[in-house]
């Protein structure tokens, strides 16, 4: 999820620091009417008790060896839905819960809302969440390490990777199906998070996967495409060095003068050790080799992606379901193509997700 307004990304000449910043923000990087319900018998753990949370979820911890992620387990019960919880029913089957969907979040300092403090505010996944549980889908949304109530996860910046966040999101899974005991379990990641979902789903208990708003390139490729037409020709060159470097697995060697005054933040340090090993993965690959049902989500006016992204996807899981949603652009909102509507999805969490991406997620969790 990009922490910058879309304007940042209209392809224009003469860069600036905040139009760079948001199109690798964009890289890096819902009240709607319920959909059906699902159906499906809402019996609880006693250690769930829905009354005394709040439409936000109730509160959950994972523990990891290097420290603990914090996250919100939203249940249609806390919005007052469904059966009231039994707390005898510890033991009960499984199939007798709702779905749940795991939520991994966009890239950057996004949090379990959707919000970060780069300047998004959308409240995208909370929304999304809330309308979930109106569609009878129980939600799990997350800090990821180094963001939010998760801040302290985070040992050695320079040694974090994507694979530790699909690690991350596995353990999630696994708790919520060995203490909690949901049985059917779906991963949705949204933007990055797309990555992130599909190599979590390579070790995870779960039902299938989906992603929503996730590119198919690589992420050299796409930031190739999504850097190259702000900077003269010196510039481009000097950007692709810096990328090929990175793609082999080094830390450049310079950083180039034409890359100033926003090159070392994108591509030193902590940035740099990230992307190489982001670098390593192919979505459309990764998500070819999966034998897990898939769902595949994008928007019509989401301007952070390309049209080859879906078509790139699609190619690889040919079997997968998928929708393209009118209207929608990459934070989940109704936007159009202008610039206006399009900032004010990215800053005024008063704004829904669409009702069809709530619908599309609800069937596919619903199996």
């Amino acid at each position: 999820m990009c922490a910058n307004s879309p304007a940042s990304l209209d392809r224009s000449p003469a860069p600036t620091r905040r139009r760079l910043l948001g199109a690798l923000a964009a890289v890096l990087a819902l009240d709607a009417r319920p959909a059906r319900a699902s159906g499906v018998t809402t019996t609880y753990p006693a250690r769930l008790r829905p009354p005394a949370a709040t439409d936000r979820g109730e509160p959950v911890e994972l523990d990891l060896p290097d420290g603990r992620l914090a996250g919100s387990l939203l249940l249609p019960a806390h919005l007052g839905l469904g059966a009231s919880p039994d707390a005898t029913a510890v033991d009960a089957d499984a199939a007798a819960r709702p779905p749940l969907v795991i939520l991994a979040a966009g890239s950057g300092p996004v949090d379990r809302d959707g919000n970060s403090r780069a300047g998004l505010r959308t409240d995208a996944y909370l929304l999304l969440a809330r309308a979930l549980a109106r569609a009878g889908i129980a939600t799990l949304r997350h800090d990821k390490r180094g963001v939010g109530e998760s801040l302290n996860a985070v040992r050695d910046p320079d040694a974090l990777g994507i694979d530790d966040y699909a690690r991350d999101l596995a353990r999630w899974s696994a708790l919520m199906h060995s203490e909690y005991g949901f049985g059917r379990i779906v991963l949705a990641g949204h933007s990055e998070g797309a990555l992130v979902a599909t190599l979590a789903a390579r070790e995870a208990p779960i039902g299938g996967v989906a992603l929503v708003c996730g590119t198919g390139r690589r992420i050299g490729a796409l930031l190739r495409d999504q850097l190259a037409p702000r900077l003269d020709a010196g510039a481009r060159a000097d950007l692709d060095a810096v990328l090929a470097d990175l793609e082999a697995g080094h830390a450049p060697a310079r950083l180039p003068a034409s890359l100033d005054p926003w090159g070392e933040a994108l591509f030193g340090g902590a940035s740099g050790s990230y992307l190489m090993r982001w670098m390593r993965h192919d979505p459309a690959a990764d998500l070819a080799a999966l034998d897990l049902p898939a769902l595949i989500v994008h928007g019509s006016t989401d301007r952070q992606l390309w049209p080859d992204d879906r078509a790139t996807l699609l190619a690889a899981r040919p079997d997968a379901s998928a929708r393209l949603i009118d209207g929608m652009c990459h934070v989940l909102k109704p936007a159009g193509a202008d610039s206006a509507s399009q900032a004010r999805a990215y800053h005024d969490a008063s704004l829904p997700v669409m009702p069809d991406l709530v619908a599309s997620l609800a069937r596919f969790a619903a199996g």
